[in-house]
């Protein structure tokens, strides 16, 4: 067992450099101020360690103000804090390695910050339930845009600006995923509580708006990549953190309230959520542990090895001592509880468990209105006792987006990510309607996101890199053995009418917004290794043909593919296989000027029949969303059908797919001029066959994929779903 009267070598007590030395925090006039934006300077590569830049704020409360105003300035004006308390501002850590001090306008007045902590409260109940959500532009309007005032005045948003443009190179060339904004503030476990404080930690920053997209929340804005937002405590950044090498599958210790068995329990349904959103990602395991006492907690932690905890059940504050508490029921009908303390000093010896993700409301949130110490919290305890990575809920949240979030969060550690980037992606699988994203926060005690080293299999250097695409359930744990790295977006699909199956994606807009990076970063990482890669696809066909549209043919890697048949699995290579000459690939494509559904478009649909055919089905298609969507058209539909007709065995192997598809692309590329407006491309082919198209497809202007299914009426259809060309491809 784990001795719990020394600490664990990597875990610091509170009396560490993370926080300040006694005496308090720092005053943010300790240092002279640097008031001058600096210039764009030339970006340098980040530490091979690090997967963002990172821009730091520390914020702090202060009775001095750099400038003469803050008795005139009216952002102050129903701001109940301190007369003669004032927030302020320090960049200390930025890409531009410049520090600067600036005076922050008062976030909201106490007024408003109240109704937006209830609007965000009851979006996640009872207004939820009923479909009555908060309007996007009000909360932009009226909060976010306040939010970005305040901390990013006019003087200081050139230095977010500046600091983006700085890791811009990185994240095309590098590897680097882009910009984390850090909150640091200025306080600590021995220091006084500040109400002062307590209002700008529980101000809801995560719906600060972009500075250059009015439009769009920061943290959601997928201009190339999501901006993670994360919160640290004390005068400066935390220390580096000793990262345990974990081989996948993660390890997830579930931990429920209630011990009571019944499948009616909204706790069951939240299990189940979970379970079936990790189902099929093959790289997560999850341990469900109902209402344990302490022991038994401390027990289970002690004897097996687990890297995440999550807690799943109910939280509060308790009224007299303002510490957070966690509530549990036991089969017996007991009911107990947990303060934040006791759960802090259980988890802070485990050398393994570097992220405890806590499912429970105001798990996140002190009393913001007194002085109370965010370290009361149950976030802040377990932050406290060194924890890297704390995921907390602000408010209360549904059901299915706990099992949602928890997916996407396990999945992309499970795959390598740091905890900020996965955060974020977790995030994006939430809708945006509801404004749940806006619910979990990220507090990092660490100096970077790479909570965990996840160990792959150690390779000779020539030998094939084995890599996985998934985005469905089936063939059991094959891909996990099969493949060195998976990439699993099954989280991002749900079922749909009378299908069990998770095939149909959640929001149309997670193709381009969320989907398209992610591959793009996976096939990025890929390829940097240098090696032969062999990929397989347990995927929808438009994610086939985007793997293969980012992978164009001229990038020269050395690249097979694993396809799965009737006959069993082989491995395709452009290069290999023999073709006849004599024997058509294609049957004869129709004349242009014949079939002519609209003159005066110029778009163009495509419908590919290999594994069956497809024109009739695309001819509905075409009709019915025609008379639903005015402003739809295409000139005509271009039948590309196998020779001699389709079959499941049409294709042969590589060098086959590659042959058709070299001749689809020529016969396409030559079409007149009425024809260059949008290639809509519907098929039924083999993902070999649409990634072998995919690279090939970069001199064929602008593409709409679709994906075939079915509707509510169990009538074939298709639906949009990934938008490429050069351009889309250049701006993410």
């Amino acid at each position: 067992m784990a001795d719990r009267s020394t600490n664990s070598p990597d875990r610091e007590t509170p009396k560490t450099p993370t926080v300040p030395e006694p005496g308090g925090p720092v005053q943010p006039h300790d240092e002279p101020p640097n008031t001058t934006v600096p210039p764009v300077r030339p970006p340098t590569d980040p530490p091979p360690e690090l997967a963002y830049g990172e821009l730091t704020v520390r914020i702090s409360t202060s009775s001095k103000r750099s400038r003469d105003t803050a008795g005139d300035d009216p952002t102050f004006a129903g701001y109940q804090g301190s007369p003669e308390q004032y927030p302020v501002g320090r960049v200390i850590q930025s890409p531009l390695g410049e520090s600067m001090e600036f005076d922050m306008q008062a976030p909201i007045d106490d007024e408003s910050l109240g109704n937006l902590i209830r609007t965000l409260e009851d979006r996640g109940t009872e207004a939820a339930k009923r479909g009555d959500y908060p309007q996007p532009t009000e909360l932009r309007e009226t909060y976010g845009q306040r939010l970005t005032a305040a901390l990013f005045p006019d003087r200081t948003q050139n230095f977010l600006r500046y600091a983006r443009e700085a890791v811009a190179d990185q994240v095309r060339h590098n590897g680097c995923r882009g910009l984390r904004l850090r909150l640091l503030f200025n306080t600590a476990p021995e220091a006084p509580g500040s109400a002062d404080l307590n209002r700008l930690i529980a101000t809801p920053w995560d719906l600060l708006t972009d500075p250059d997209d009015k439009d769009q929340f920061l943290c959601r804005s997928s201009s190339y990549a999501y901006m993670p937002l994360v919160y640290s405590f004390g005068s400066r950044l935390p220390p580096n953190r000793r990262r345990p090498k974990i081989k996948p599958p993660l390890k997830v210790l579930l931990i429920l309230q209630s011990a009571i068995d019944s499948t009616d329990l909204p706790l069951a349904k939240a299990v189940r959520e979970i379970r079936a959103a990790i189902a099929g990602t093959e790289t997560v395991v999850v341990k469900v542990l109902a209402a344990p006492t302490l022991a038994a907690l401390a027990a289970e932690i002690d004897h097996n090895e687990y890297h995440a905890v999550q807690f799943l059940g109910h939280g509060g504050i308790h009224s007299d001592s303002k510490e957070g508490i966690l509530f549990f029921q036991h089969a017996d009908g007991r009911e107990s509880e947990f303060t934040a303390r006791e759960i802090a000093e259980v988890l802070r010896y485990s050398e393994t468990i570097r992220l405890v993700l806590l499912a429970a409301c105001r798990t996140a949130q002190a009393d913001w209105q007194t002085g109370t110490s965010p370290f009361l919290t149950v976030a802040g305890a377990l932050y406290r006792a060194g924890m890297p990575a704390v995921v907390a809920m602000r408010y209360t949240v549904s059901t299915p987006a706990v099992g949602r979030f928890s997916a996407e969060l396990y999945a992309a550690l499970a795959a390598g990510d740091p905890v900020d980037a996965a955060m974020a992606e977790a995030r994006a699988a939430l809708e945006d309607k509801t404004f749940e994203w806006a619910t979990p926060v990220l507090f990092l005690n660490a100096k970077d996101g790479r909570i965990f080293d996840v160990q792959r299999h150690s390779k000779a250097p020539g030998e094939p890199l084995s890599i996985a695409l998934q985005s469905f359930e089936g063939w059991g744990d094959q891909l996990t053995r099969s493949s060195d790295r998976v990439l699993s977006v099954v989280s991002s699909f749900e079922p749909k009418g009378n299908s069990p199956e998770r095939r149909y994606i959640r929001s149309h807009d997670l193709w381009n917004q969320k989907l398209l990076p992610q591959i793009r970063r996976f096939l990025a990482e890929a390829a940097r290794q240098e090696r032969p890669l062999i990929l397989e696809m347990q995927a929808h066909q438009t994610l086939a043909f985007t793997a293969g549209y980012l992978l164009e043919a001229k990038s020269g890697l050395n690249l097979s593919l694993r396809q799965r048949g009737i006959t069993g699995t082989s491995l395709w290579h452009a290069g290999v296989g023999k073709v006849k000459k004599k024997t058509p690939l294609w049957q004869e494509f129709e004349d242009p000027t014949e079939g002519i559904i609209d003159p005066e478009s110029r778009d163009l649909a495509l419908a590919i029949s290999i594994t069956r055919p497809v024109t009739a089905s695309v001819r509905g298609y075409i009709k019915a969303r025609k008379a639903a969507d005015p402003d739809f058209s295409v000139r005509r539909i271009f039948s590309a059908v196998t020779a001699p007709h389709p079959s499941q065995s049409a294709v042969a192997h590589g060098a086959h797919a590659v042959a058709m598809a070299s001749a689809l692309v020529e016969r396409l590329a030559s079409r007149p001029p009425s024809e260059r407006g949008i290639l809509h491309i519907f098929g039924a082919a083999p993902n070999s066959f649409l990634f072998y198209l995919g690279q090939m497809a970069h001199g064929l202007g602008e593409i709409q994929l679709y994906e075939f299914e079915f509707d509510q009426d169990d009538r074939p259809t298709y639906q949009r779903s990934m938008r490429l060309s050069k351009e889309i491809i250049k701006a993410i």
